[in-house]
């Protein structure tokens, strides 16, 4: 037993383990806090901002997945043609994000009435962490490839 723990890809494991336990526990408690600091209309405007984030976010996770794989497999590491993928992957990320927040902002009117919200200045928090989102996905993809689970769950 004592070998195992000495092991460097299961001790990481266990940092980022519980790391991530902490944050479920704090996610956990988010919805019982807030539900009764807000009222039941403002709840839900949030919870659908969350839920349009996290859809949104599903592209981010599967280029977060392709910046690991090359990461972890140092398939190109310390070659212009790693960095140039690796910096072809993020100007297209940021291309793509840009298309979709300018998409939303032209159909936000839309979106906010059919949603039921006040007015559109509701989707500016969910256009800005999308904006931030792209780079903490690639230095957190980046760092969970050369097995920095700790500064990754601490980031988290």
């Amino acid at each position: 037993m004592y070998k195992i723990l000495q092991d460097k890809f299961v001790k990481d494991n266990v940092v980022f383990f519980v790391g991530s336990m902490i944050i479920a526990v704090f996610n956990y408690l988010y919805h019982p806090i807030m539900s009764h600091m807000m009222s039941v209309e403002e709840f839900g405007e949030v919870q659908t901002l969350i839920s349009l984030m996290y859809i949104t976010g599903i592209l981010m996770l599967v280029v977060g997945a392709v910046i690991v794989n090359i990461v972890a497999n140092n398939m190109y590491l310390h070659t212009k043609e790693y960095k140039n993928i690796i910096n072809q992957l993020y100007k297209l990320s940021l291309y793509v994000v840009g298309i979709f927040i300018i998409g939303m902002i032209g159909v936000s009117s839309y979106l906010a009435h059919f949603l039921q919200f006040d007015s559109i200045v509701s989707f500016l928090p969910l256009w800005l962490i999308i904006i931030v989102g792209v780079p903490s996905t690639f230095f957190s993809s980046y760092l969970r490839g050369v097995q920095r689970f700790g500064v990754v769950s601490i980031m988290n």
